[in-house]
């Protein structure tokens, strides 16, 4: 059974590759905006070294123009990339292929952690949910670093609650440089620290979960600190504070993101409506549903409440959907769930054929939508605006 689902994954993770592939034949890139600073960010580094990198903090903070670009506090994304183009050659398009790189990792450890959770069957469908979505496709088509931070994020949260199964130290360990590298390719990713925190408290006081002082601090704490260390070590000491500041303060002198980037606390779920209203639909039931049960599971459990404390944190900031590109990977988990329950009441008798058919078919509308929304009406930032705009719904 094992091997026959590894053929499978590799099956769906080729046909996913292959239809990303085509889509990038008539591709643009942005120099202008993120994906000209990243490539500029690699390039700098790709030349003098990472030795040179404290001049980038220096320069960052000297020019105001920068300020609305990615800081040089997302070190993991800059070296890497640097590393890559020096083997692959410096452009927009082989920049973009490590986007490729990320997303098909990102397929690879869903589908690996939800086959030992959930088990083989729901895993290879929440792949094939996964390796469809419109907002992973699009952006592991571009130069930006959403894709990295969905495999990142994503292997985080469930090394997370996989160590917490186990309490074995050498997941933990791995869980740590797992969470440390995450918030060194995007610095919002502490963010999780706070939901990984509050898991911990909540299930201490109300649900009997041996945490010990240890354990909170190696967890919720020591992997931001080791992202300040690295930090330190590339030359950042002078800068870091005063780099932080801007980051915070910069969406309010921004016009774009005064434009584009406010709204109601829905607005996530409008874009995500948007990208895939029928996976919309189906979780967000699922989560209506899940709450009037009296038996819970544990990892389902947990996947809620990662996916409602991530909503509630992410709404505090500059709103845009490929900044949560992590609530992707539980919404469409509860929309499989949601699908199960679905077929075992009114299909008892085939219902893993039933969930094939629905997942394939679900698929297939979302690879409509990503290839009308950002092949064909060419969407480069899914901002609220430019989504609805190419869906013709505002002039």
């Amino acid at each position: 059974m094992e091997k026959r689902s590894n053929l499978i994954f590799l099956l769906v993770l080729a046909l996913a590759f292959s239809a990303l592939c085509l889509s990038l034949k008539n591709i643009e890139f942005n120099g202008v905006a993120d994906e000209g600073h990243y490539l500029a960010y690699a390039g700098y580094l790709e030349a003098n070294g990472i030795g040179s990198y404290k001049d980038l903090f220096w320069k960052y903070t000297q020019n105001p123009d920068w300020w609305i670009f990615a800081s040089p506090l997302r070190a993991g994304f800059f070296i890497l990339s640097a590393l890559w183009l020096k083997v692959l050659g410096h452009s927009f398009f082989n920049l973009g292929f490590l986007s490729v790189a990320f997303y098909l990792l990102f397929l690879a450890v869903n589908f690996y952690f939800s086959r030992v959770y959930f088990g083989s069957n729901i895993a290879l469908l929440f792949t094939i949910l996964l390796a469809f979505s419109p907002i992973e496709m699009a952006m592991a088509r571009r130069a930006l670093l959403e894709s990295a931070v969905a495999f990142t994020c994503s292997a985080s949260i469930w090394l997370f609650w996989d160590y917490l199964q186990s309490r074995k130290r050498y997941k933990l360990l791995i869980f740590i440089l797992a969470y440390a590298a995450a918030i060194l390719i995007k610095e919002s990713s502490v963010l999780l620290s706070v939901i990984f925190a509050g898991f911990l408290i909540i299930g201490a006081l109300y649900f009997k979960l041996r945490v010990s002082l240890t354990e909170f601090i190696a967890a919720c704490v020591l992997p931001p600190v080791l992202f300040v260390l690295a930090l330190v070590a590339l030359g950042g000491v002078p800068y870091i504070a005063y780099i932080a500041q801007i980051i915070i303060g910069s969406p309010g002198s921004n016009t774009y993101a005064i434009l584009f980037g406010q709204g109601p606390w829905f607005r996530y779920l409008i874009d995500y409506f948007t990208l895939s209203p029928w996976v919309m639909v189906l979780s967000l039931g699922f989560i209506v549903h899940y709450f009037t049960l009296k038996k819970k599971e544990g990892a389902v459990s947990y996947f809620i409440f990662v996916f409602l404390a991530a909503f509630c944190l992410f709404n505090l900031f500059t709103k845009n959907v490929r900044y949560v590109i992590l609530l992707d990977m539980p919404l469409r988990l509860f929309t499989l769930l949601m699908i199960k329950e679905l077929c075992q009441r009114y299909l008892a008798k085939a219902v893993f054929p039933a969930m094939t058919v629905c997942v394939l078919l679900l698929a297939g509308v979302d690879y409509l939508n990503f290839h009308s929304l950002f092949v064909r009406e060419a969407v480069y930032d899914p901002v609220s605006f430019s989504l609805f705009k190419a869906n013709h719904m505002i002039p």
